[in-house]
């Protein structure tokens, strides 16, 4: 599940980051999954920020998680 975690959340960074790159620069036009979203037509950037953060949040969140598992009971 940590390994899932981790993958879900690097993929949501790689996106947000292209997405932002592509905001920016023009490039990675074919990577920014997020600019197909209609519905979402005006708030490419906020969108894409989400993504780094839900993604950070995420990988974090795994870490934490597998650290808390790994420690031993003091009884």
């Amino acid at each position: 599940m940590r390994k899932l975690l981790e993958g879900l959340g690097g993929l949501l960074v790689l996106q947000g980051l292209a997405g932002i790159l592509h905001w920016a620069t023009g490039w990675f036009h074919y990577w920014a999954l997020v600019r197909y979203a209609g519905f979402l037509h005006g708030y490419e950037i906020y969108a894409n920020a989400v993504l780094v953060v839900l993604g950070v949040t995420l990988v974090v969140a795994a870490d934490s998680g597998a650290r808390g598992l790994r420690r031993a009971p003091d009884r």
